[in-house]
C-alpha cells in the first residue's frame, strides 16, 4: 500500500515537474523599444519556440496602456495570416519570428505594440515594444534665414552698401520630432551666449529657431550654427558668411583670342536682344521715360548690377522670406502678399502703383488707368489689385472726396480683413500736409492708431509730387509735421510719380533703382505685419 502510494506520488510529481518545465519554457521576445522613421516602414520583431495555433499584434491606446485598452492591427492562425482590415500593418513570418511590419509610419503610430503567442498546448504570453516615431529635418541642416546657400552647410549673407548697425542671424529646423538643440558657435573668436531657442509644436512636429544678433563690427566673421539631436541624425550645421551684395568679376586668365571672340559673340547678343526689345515696346507699351529721354537709355546711367539684383530679389520674393521675425506655428499660406493703397483723389495712387510696376518691369504700361498730370485724378472707381509677381500685389482704391475719421474703420480696416491685407500705404499731396493741418492730423492719427492695432506697426506713407518742392527745408518741415502725426520717421517717402511725357517727369537719373528700392521696404514691413497677423491668428486659435 506504502508502495503503491509513493508510485503515485511519484509521478504526479514528476507529471507537475514535466509541466512546469514546459510551461517556463516558453517566453515570447520582443524588443523593449524600436524607433522609425516618418514616412518609413518599420519591423518589430516578435520571437518565441513552440507550435503557434495564434498570433496576435495588438496596439496600445497610448504608450503603457493596459491590455485591455488595445486595437487588433494583425494576427495569424495556424500558419494563414488573416487581414485586419489595416492595410500598413501585416505579420512577415521567418521561422519562430513573427514580426509586425508597418508601412508609411505616421506620428499616429507611436505607442505600445503586443505580440500574443497561444501554443498548440493552450499556453498564452505576450510581449511588449515601444515604438517612437521620428521626423528628420529636411534638409537636415538647419536653414539660416536670408542667407543663401551655397554649398550644403554653408551659406552668404548679403548685406548692402551701406550696412545696418546690426543683423539679426534667424536658424530654424522645421517639422521635426523629437526637438532638437540649436547652439551659435563663433568659427574664429569666442561667441557670447544666446537665449536658448524657441520650440513651436504643431500637430506632434516640432519648430525650433534660434536667433543671433551680431553687430557691424563682427561681420568679418562666420558663424555656425549647429543642431544636435535624433532628427538630424546627431549633428549638423550650417555656417554663415557675410558678403557684399555688389562683388567684382574674377579674371579667367583666357588667351586673347578667345576674350576677343567672346566680346563679339555678346556684342552680338546684345544687338539682338536690343531689337527684341524695341519690337516689344512697339507692341506692348513705351519703356518708363525721366525728363533727360526714354528709361532704357537711362539704365546706362544707374548701376546696371544694382537694378538687376533689385529686380532679382523682388522677383524670387514669396510670402515671410524677407523678414526675420519668427513664425511661431505653422508654414505661410499659398497666396500672394497684399499690399493696400489709398488716399485723397487726385493724391497719385494710380500713379504710384504704375511706377513701381514700370520700374520692375522697365514698360510703361497704361493698364492702371490715370489722368497724366491730373491734380483731379479720381479714375480708380473699384478696389483692384495689380500684379507685380505672382508673389506679390498691390490693391489700388477709390480715391476718398475727404477724410472723414468713420472711413477708418468702416472702409479702410474692413478692406484690410476682408482681403488679407498685410500693408496699408497711404498716399498723400505735399499740399494736403500743409493747407489742412487739422484735419490731416486727426485722421492719420486714428489711422496710425487702427494700423498699429492690426499689424503693432505704423502705416507706410508716400508723399507725391516731389518736384512741387525742391526746397529740402519744406520738405524737412513736411516730414516733421506727419512725424507729429503719430507717423514714424523712416515711414515716411518722397516720391516723383511716373507718368507718359517726359516733360512731367523728374530730373532724376535713379528713378528706377529709387522704386525698386521702396518696393522691396514695402514686402519687408509686409513680411513683418503678416508674421504678426499669423502669430496673433494661432494665438486665439
Amino acid at each position: 500500500m506504502f508502495t503503491l502510494n509513493l508510485r503515485r506520488t511519484c509521478f504526479i510529481f514528476i507529471v507537475f515537474l514535466h509541466c512546469f518545465v514546459v510551461s517556463s519554457s516558453f517566453t515570447v521576445f520582443t524588443e523593449q523599444s524600436v524607433t522609425a522613421v516618418k514616412g518609413g516602414n518599420v519591423s518589430i520583431p516578435c520571437n518565441f519556440t513552440g507550435n503557434p495555433t495564434f498570433v496576435w499584434w495588438w496596439k496600445h491606446d497610448s504608450t503603457g496602456a493596459t491590455d485591455d485598452d488595445v486595437t487588433l492591427v494583425a494576427r495569424e492562425f495556424e500558419g494563414i495570416v488573416e487581414d485586419a482590415g489595416i492595410d500598413r500593418f501585416n505579420i512577415t513570418k521567418s521561422e519562430n519570428d513573427y514580426r509586425l511590419t508597418i508601412r508609411n509610419v505616421s506620428l499616429l503610430d507611436e505607442t505600445t505594440y503586443s505580440c500574443q503567442v497561444e501554443l498548440d498546448n493552450h499556453e498564452d504570453e505576450r510581449g511588449y515594444t515601444n515604438l517612437s516615431v521620428l521626423a528628420l529635418a529636411e534638409p537636415l541642416e538647419p536653414v539660416i534665414k536670408l542667407c543663401h546657400v551655397t554649398t550644403p552647410g554653408h551659406c552668404t549673407y548679403f548685406i548692402d552698401k551701406n550696412p545696418p548697425e546690426q543683423v539679426n542671424l534667424v536658424c530654424e529646423l522645421h517639422q521635426v520630432r523629437p526637438p532638437v538643440n540649436l547652439t551659435w558657435k563663433k568659427i574664429d573668436g569666442i561667441l557670447r551666449e544666446t537665449d536658448p531657442p524657441l520650440v513651436y509644436d504643431q500637430n506632434g512636429l516640432y519648430t525650433v529657431s534660434s536667433v543671433l544678433q551680431i553687430s557691424r563690427s563682427e561681420f568679418d566673421h562666420q558663424y555656425k550654427c549647429e543642431a544636435r539631436g535624433q532628427a538630424v541624425n546627431g549633428v549638423s550645421s550650417t555656417t554663415a558668411s557675410f558678403g557684399s551684395k555688389t562683388t567684382e568679376t574674377p579674371q579667367t586668365g583666357l588667351h586673347p583670342g578667345y576674350i576677343v571672340l567672346i566680346t563679339f559673340l555678346i556684342l552680338g547678343i546684345v544687338i539682338i536682344l536690343v531689337l527684341i526689345v524695341v519690337f516689344y515696346h512697339i507692341k506692348v507699351g513705351i519703356p518708363c521715360l525721366s525728363r533727360d529721354g526714354a528709361g532704357s537709355a537711362n539704365l546706362d546711367s544707374i548701376p546696371l548690377n544694382e537694378v538687376q539684383s533689385l529686380r532679382r530679389n523682388i522677383r524670387d520674393y514669396s510670402p515671410g522670406s524677407l523678414t526675420d521675425k519668427v513664425l511661431a506655428r505653422g508654414t505661410y499660406p499659398n497666396a500672394p502678399t497684399r499690399m493696400a493703397i489709398v488716399g485723397l483723389t487726385g493724391a497719385g495712387k494710380s500713379s504710384f502703383i504704375r511706377s513701381l510696376k514700370c520700374a520692375y518691369s522697365g514698360v510703361y504700361n497704361k493698364e492702371i488707368e490715370v489722368v497724366a498730370g491730373s491734380s483731379s485724378g479720381g479714375v480708380t472707381l473699384e478696389p483692384t489689385f495689380y500684379k507685380i509677381t505672382d508673389n506679390i500685389h498691390i490693391q489700388d482704391n477709390k480715391g476718398m472726396r475727404d477724410l472723414a475719421i468713420n472711413k477708418i474703420n468702416k472702409t479702410i480696416m474692413t478692406n484690410i480683413k476682408e482681403k488679407v491685407i498685410s500693408l496699408l500705404i497711404f498716399v498723400i499731396r505735399p499740399n494736403d500736409v500743409q493747407n489742412d493741418v487739422e484735419t490731416v492730423t486727426k485722421f492719420l492719427t486714428k489711422l496710425s492708431k487702427a494700423v498699429r492695432t492690426e499689424f503693432a506697426t505704423y502705416p507706410m506713407v508716400i508723399v507725391t509730387h516731389r518736384d512741387m518742392i525742391p526746397d529740402l527745408t519744406i520738405r524737412e518741415a513736411i516730414r516733421n509735421k506727419l512725424v507729429n502725426m503719430d507717423i514714424i520717421q523712416d515711414k515716411i517717402i518722397f516720391v516723383e510719380n511716373f507718368t507718359e511725357e517726359p516733360e512731367d517727369k523728374s530730373n532724376s537719373k535713379d528713378l528706377i533703382e529709387e522704386f525698386l528700392k521702396i518696393l522691396e521696404t514695402m514686402l519687408v514691413m509686409a513680411d513683418g505685419n503678416l508674421v504678426h497677423q499669423l502669430n496673433k491668428k494661432s494665438l486665439s486659435e
